[in-house]
């Protein structure tokens, strides 16, 4: 028979503390990237029985939060959070990585079980309890090694907790990392007991975290985030007002996504892609190498639109009514529309070049093909080079 351990806890990580030499009378914000931040949780079993148990790593990836570097190291402070449902059972590598005491496949009915005990009512009561907050209120120590004094709240009580780090600062990154040792006690838990306490998860846990962030400015309604970590992908997370104009780019595999934006966008992109949905309002786009996919539920029709890729799809989503004109040109791709259109003849174009001191007149064909929608209306360049070009009924 096997036990199902219980666990949890969090671990807490540290604002860090501004270069040595360097003294800023503002503070810096930096805020948590979840995406390569983690935290791993080991837990054993105990009892006379231990031997039918099984050793567990509880893991959590995406650690919310912010933190706010002060001028003198010691008076900084952060905020953390963490979503209880977010919390996942015996990830295979995770499991290899923690040695051989984690050694051995177990069944989805084990780690389904011992998922269920953890998040249940006499543990973590994720439902009623969804998320873990642990606030700093105190920092002690010197850099790159300090001591966290935190508060951290779980399921709704209220624990004085210190977490040990060390520090990696530059002036738009961090990464704080460290180890502890911690009781259910000291988390304001009890551990997991079954028959009759002769098996059981050992009250004490190993807790063990990785915490990245950059820096956040803001100027003049102008957001800037860098970071010269480069072993990571950083994500931003930017919630603002429906009623929002938008100019939003990135570099390098990156992806822009926008959703439910009534406003002005525009949006740029090298070697990623570019997502848009429930746009109202107009969108200005250009990646390369990738795709171009946004989806209106109204348009501006005041404001001409374009859209442009090398090497990528253009795909647009357009309101059944919408009264548009499209100039539609790819290369080497092919053109599909949910739409009756209403082809019109290219028109020549006549340009009047200077050079050599005598001017002469040029006069060629667009290779655009333009296209009435429901009457005509703005128009809406969409070209690509290596790409097809789709025009759909919104919610198609």
């Amino acid at each position: 028979m096997r036990i199902v351990p219980l666990l949890l806890t969090v671990f807490a990580f540290t604002a860090s503390l501004a270069s040595q030499a360097q003294e800023s009378a503002a503070n810096t914000e930096f805020r948590v990237d979840s995406d390569a931040s983690w935290l791993r949780v080991l837990a054993y079993p105990h009892g006379p029985l231990r031997r039918f148990g099984h050793h567990h790593v509880i893991s959590h990836h995406g650690i919310s939060g912010t933190v706010v570097v002060a001028s003198d190291p010691l008076e900084s402070s952060f905020m953390l959070k963490l979503t209880v449902a977010d919390l996942a059972v015996d990830d295979p590598a995770l499991r290899d990585l923690e040695g051989e005491d984690f050694d051995g496949d177990l069944s989805q009915n084990d780690i389904d079980g011992t998922r269920g005990n953890m998040l249940g009512e006499k543990l973590l009561n994720a439902e009623q309890f969804p998320t873990i907050q642990i606030q700093s209120t105190g920092i002690d120590g010197s850099m790159p090694d300090v001591n966290i004094v935190t508060t951290v709240t779980v399921i709704g009580m209220e624990q004085t907790v210190i977490f040990p780090a060390s520090i990696e600062l530059t002036d738009d990154s961090f990464v704080a990392s460290g180890q502890l040792e911690i009781t259910h006690g000291e988390l304001g838990l009890s551990p997991f007991i079954a028959l009759g306490g002769s098996l059981s998860v050992r009250d004490l846990l190993v807790l063990k975290y990785e915490i990245h962030g950059t820096s956040v400015t803001e100027s003049d309604n102008h957001i800037s985030v860098d970071t010269d970590w480069g072993r990571n992908k950083i994500t931003v997370i930017v919630r603002v007002p429906r009623n929002e104009n938008l100019d939003l780019s990135t570099t390098n595999d990156g992806e822009i996504i926008v959703s439910n934006i009534q406003g002005a966008l525009e949006l740029e992109n090298t070697n990623g892609p570019i997502t848009a949905t429930n746009i109202a309002g107009s969108v200005i786009a250009e990646t390369v190498n990738a795709t171009i996919d946004v989806g209106f539920s109204s348009i501006d029709g005041s404001s001409a639109m374009s859209f442009s890729s090398i090497n990528g799809d253009l795909i647009i989503g357009l309101p059944a009514d919408a009264g548009v004109q499209l100039h539609l040109d790819s290369a080497r791709g092919e053109i599909f529309s949910d739409f009756e259109v209403d082809v019109q003849p290219s028109k020549p174009i006549v340009e009047r070049v200077d050079g050599r001191g005598r001017g002469r007149v040029q006069v060629r064909v667009e290779n655009a093909i333009v296209a009435n929608v429901n009457g005509g209306g703005s128009v809406i360049k969409l070209k690509t080079l290596n790409g097809d070009i789709q025009i759909r009924k919104s919610g198609n």
